[in-house]
């Protein structure tokens, strides 16, 4: 009897060792997540952001300084993205910078006319009460943001058509030509 029973769990004892080693050992805990596709998606849209520049006022809409952000694209999407980020007005810990714009003003479109971009806003968009020195900051504003995309000069369309005023105060009727970039001040946010 004492036999049997000693055979037996020998026999156990040998097929649970026959049992160990067929599994892959456990990789070590590194503390970083799991490599997963929606991680590398994650990575890889990360990746794909590119950085733009958008410009404000000051509180006293005296000069213009630009704020950095990120778009998914460098193409007319990328453009419009950045455009509407610039509508939204500058983030909430930008204190010192202001918007003369609202968000009821809609991007309808954003097409390349050989090399110049055509930007149609919403007739909401000659709403804004804006004076000369205005105006021309808001229209440089538009022209800056669409340089970056590769386009020199803006013309700025209401519900798709080229308007001889915006405002009242400047000639719209020819596209505009961005300035240096550069030369605006960068607020770190």
């Amino acid at each position: 009897m004492k036999l049997k029973l000693f055979m037996i769990l020998g026999f156990s004892m040998i097929l649970t060792a026959c049992g160990q080693g067929n599994e892959a050992d456990p990789e070590p805990d590194t503390g970083q997540p799991e490599e997963t596709e929606e991680n590398d998606q994650h990575t890889e849209d990360e990746a794909s952001m590119q950085n733009v520049y958008l410009f404000y006022p000051d509180e006293h809409v005296e000069d213009l300084y630009r704020v950095e952000r990120s778009v998914s694209s460098e193409d007319t999407d990328g453009a419009m993205e950045a455009l509407n980020l610039w509508l939204e007005g500058p983030e909430s810990e930008e204190t010192s910078l202001t918007t003369l714009t609202n968000t009821d003003i809609d991007i309808q479109s954003i097409e390349d006319h050989d090399g110049v971009a055509h930007v149609s806003f919403s007739p909401e968009f000659l709403e804004l009460q804006v004076g000369s020195g205005t105006e021309e900051m808001l229209l440089q504003q538009v022209a800056l943001i669409m340089d970056q995309f590769g386009f020199e000069q803006t013309q700025i369309l209401i519900d798709g058509e080229i308007q001889e005023q915006l405002f009242g105060h400047l000639s719209t009727d020819e596209p505009i030509t961005a300035e240096d970039p550069e030369s605006y001040e960068l607020v770190e946010s």
